[in-house]
């Protein structure tokens, strides 16, 4: 993209400016989502109320603890009323992101049990790691998105 006269540039910057603002949207709601789908997946699921806790939110973390989207009793990993819950509602945040309107997202979990599943496990379970393991696929899926977006698709 090079302007072929002065008179073009800011045309042509304008138009350049326009492209970067919508590949740094697709880069940030596509590492967002994987995040976010990977951190509820990897969430052993017990009540449902720490799998449905995966908020995304703008401007600040969430700070607050919702209710199950669906109570259960040991439903397992394998449980998704409160996976498609959780990730349809961060979905519906993630959707929206605009470069020139939000400054981030971010995923919480405040649930005060959440860092002992992640760092220590459950009873005889071993941890979960899924924070680690949520963030890597997240910088995978970026790196792909912008992969992508160079090579002009």
């Amino acid at each position: 993209m090079v302007a072929k006269t002065f008179k073009t540039l800011p045309k042509t910057m304008k138009s350049f400016q326009n492209k970067i603002t919508k590949g740094v949207e697709r880069v940030m709601r596509s590492a967002t989502d994987k995040t976010l789908k990977v951190a509820i997946k990897t969430t052993r699921v017990d009540t449902g109320l720490a799998r449905s806790n995966w908020q995304v939110t703008k401007a600040a973390p969430a700070g607050n603890v919702i209710p199950p989207y669906k109570r259960s009793s040991k439903a397992g990993r394998g449980e998704t009323a409160n996976l498609k819950g959780a990730l349809n509602a961060g979905r519906r945040v993630i959707k929206t992101f605009k470069v020139k309107l939000d400054t981030s997202l971010f995923i919480a979990n405040n649930v005060d049990y959440i860092e002992t599943l992640n760092d220590k496990g459950a009873g005889s379970h071993a941890p979960d790691f899924m924070r680690q393991k949520a963030v890597l696929a997240g910088r995978l899926a970026a790196v792909k998105e912008f992969s992508t977006i160079l090579r002009g698709k």
